[in-house]
């Protein structure tokens, strides 16, 4: 009976300490996947907007990613969705995102 006692704090206490330190861990770049940010044309989140053409799918992610430190590489255009490459300040590639034709979502490829 001590010992199953003596188990379950020891799993609760583990578990409370990871919480605690969660938080602490500062990630340098979020990763998208599926979102994007609310805009004047948008309506509530998650409904679907058409993205027409390449000058949309920038502005999208410079909205997206307005309080990050990326620059915008080459932007390509496919049948369902945009390709648009992420680079630091030093021009070195982070990530690449697709951004949906069809409902806007961003996600990253990379």
């Amino acid at each position: 009976m001590r010992f199953f006692l003596f188990v379950i704090f020891f799993i609760q206490s583990l578990t409370f300490l990871y919480a605690q330190n969660k938080d602490n861990v500062e990630a340098p770049f979020d990763v998208p996947y599926g979102g994007f940010k609310q805009g004047n044309k948008r309506g509530v989140y998650g409904k679907p907007f058409v993205v027409r053409n390449k000058d949309e799918a920038m502005e999208i992610a410079k909205k997206y990613f307005e309080n990050k430190h990326v620059k915008f590489g080459i932007v390509s255009e496919r049948r369902k969705f945009f390709i648009i490459e992420l680079l630091d300040e030093n021009d070195n590639l982070i990530d690449v995102i697709l951004i949906h034709k069809r409902s806007g979502r961003i996600r990253s490829i990379y």
